[in-house]
């Protein structure tokens, strides 16, 4: 087999196993003091690789942390089944201390879960009844064939939330994002993904309580693996005509 062709083959492979669904890991981010209301969120834990499409602080004003610039909040959950209007608040951490951890856009307190949407021009916020809102954050259409890479900031260091754990597309997180005499870390749920379509769509929901709440987001252009395994290759190439020459 020639070696375009071994190029190819394996080329195929790794795109046949890419999908549009996104692909998940949940961490943590240390926060530089706990167990107090000044809890200040940690540095150094966000991936700013990639082009930057997006970065909204949900709630609260523009910002830089780990050298993403991220612009004022403007998206926020518009409605509640019971009539209770989802909002923005800036209760979940100190405003002062850690102003991207503090402002947050949460729902009411029926609806268990929301389907969001990446991609378009504008923001719309829902307006359905439950299960049929699909709010759309205005962060230009997505490029088929390209990967991305979304990173969700969630943190809840009021008292009072014991329990409370962060479900993204189905995966538990497992962790109390806030409880009584314990602030607890702030939850960082990064997933990658490759475009099959203009827009992206992925669900959040909270365990053990309604509705959901999202802190901050970023949304990365990366490039894709066979992107890097031909630029290797192309590197590869070079070196073997350099030493047959």
């Amino acid at each position: 087999m020639s070696t375009l062709a071994a190029t190819g083959g394996l080329i195929a492979l790794i795109s046949s196993a890419q999908a549009a669904a996104i692909s998940w890991t949940l961490s943590d981010i240390t926060n530089t003091t706990t167990s107090t209301a000044n809890d200040t969120l940690g540095t150094g834990f966000l991936n700013n690789s990639g082009i930057l499409i997006h970065a909204e602080n949900f709630g609260g004003g523009a910002l830089t942390h780990d050298g993403i610039n991220f612009s004022a909040g403007d998206f926020s959950f518009a409605y509640s089944a019971d009539g209770v209007a989802g909002t923005n608040a800036t209760v979940f951490h100190n405003s002062t201390l850690s102003p991207l951890s503090a402002s947050g856009t949460f729902g009411g307190n029926s609806v268990v879960t929301r389907t969001l949407t990446l991609g378009g021009t504008t923001t719309i916020r829902g307006t359905g009844p439950a299960g049929t809102d699909v709010p759309t954050l205005g962060t230009g259409a997505l490029e088929i064939g390209q990967m991305y890479r979304i990173q969700l900031i969630v943190m809840d260091g009021r008292n009072g939330q014991s329990g409370r754990s962060y479900i993204v597309d189905g995966i538990d997180t497992d962790h109390a994002r806030g409880s009584v005499g314990d602030w607890g870390p702030t939850l960082l749920a990064t997933g990658t993904f490759v475009a099959d379509a203009t827009t992206q769509t992925f669900e959040t929901q909270l365990g053990a309580r309604t509705d959901t709440q999202i802190n901050a987001l970023t949304l990365h252009q990366i490039p894709e693996p066979s992107v890097a395994l031909l630029g290797g290759l192309g590197v590869i190439g070079l070196l073997r005509r350099r030493r047959t020459a």
